[in-house]
Parts: structure tokens; sequence; C-alpha cells
């Protein structure tokens, strides 16, 4: 098992050095929407490649046109495809539809990049992604917290949460913390 942490602009003053050794791989929030470029993400994406962490890097979805988000992530992150792992988070009440907001978003950056991102959402909101071909060609990251109290992970006999339409998981956020 691997342990890895999510940062955006939000966690500005943490510096990667400082808990390298305790982690295995680092996922920096790169854009969101058509206009925010986090200014952290590349120094983090630097340092996590200077202390060989595995590293990605995600897009925070907003309620605007998918393909030009997608062109927008794109556009600002396309020296990082090939090398880390994208990931299109979603998560906004304002997206009215989505698994339609994802199949398109996912299908231009895969036609731009020659990659699908990771999607990242609640396991309370997978049944979303159903009757698109989301789950068939993009790895999960679901956020689920069973113990959102404890900021390590406790073993558990089996995953508490449905991911159908997916079959597998790729990570799993177990805590917020």
């Amino acid at each position: 098992m691997l342990y890895g942490v999510d940062i955006s602009n939000w966690q500005s003053d943490l510096k990667l050095k400082n808990i390298f050794s305790k982690i295995d791989f680092v996922i920096c929030k790169a854009t969101e929407g058509i206009s925010f470029v986090d200014k952290y993400c590349d120094t983090w994406i630097q340092d996590a490649i200077k202390f060989d962490l595995l590293w990605g890097f995600y897009h925070f979805a907003r309620n605007n046109d998918p393909e030009k988000e997608a062109l927008f992530f794109y556009e600002n992150c396309k020296n990082y495809f090939g090398k880390g792992i994208p990931v299109l988070d979603i998560e906004s009440s304002s997206i009215e539809s989505w698994g339609k907001y994802a199949q398109i978003f996912t299908d231009k950056v895969h036609a731009l990049s020659g990659v699908y991102p990771i999607v990242y959402t609640s396991a309370a909101y997978l049944s979303r992604f159903a009757h698109t071909t989301v789950p068939k060609n993009c790895g999960l990251w679901v956020a689920g917290y069973p113990s959102n109290d404890k900021a390590t992970f406790q073993p558990e006999k089996k995953l508490p949460y449905s991911i159908k339409p997916w079959n597998i998981i790729a990570m799993w956020q177990f805590t917020s913390k």
C-alpha cells in the first residue's frame, strides 16, 4: 500500500521536505475552471521529483464548458503529461450532470494528451457516472471517510462503499486530515 497527500493552495505553507519520508506520492492541484492556476503546484511537483516521490496533478471542475476546462487544464499542464498522473476532481454541486461533464472532459484530455485522467469524486456520487464510458476509460480515486477522526489508515476488512459503476479503485482518500 502506498500513502500520499492531496495538496492545493489551501495548504500553501506545506513543505514537502518536511513530510517526504512519510509519504509515497503527492497529488497537486494544478488548475480550476477556466481561469485559475494554482501557483504552488509546480514548486511541489519539482520537490516531488527531487524527493523521488510519485506525483500527479489535478483539475478542479467548475460549471463551465467541459471542453474549455479540459483545454485550459491541458494547456497549463502539458509538460506534466506522460510524467505524472492527471486527475479530474469533480465534486461541485453546481455541475448539473457529472457523468456528462466527466465524459466530455476526459475524452478531450485524452484527445489532447493521449492519456485518460483518473476521476476523483465522493463515494456517495459514483452512480452519477453510470451510462458513460468514464468508468471503463478512467481510474477512480474515491473519497470516503469511514473514520474521519483518524489521520492514519485503519485497515478495513472490506472497502465500506460500493464503487459501481467502476470495478476497481486506483486510490482511496480515507480522511480529510
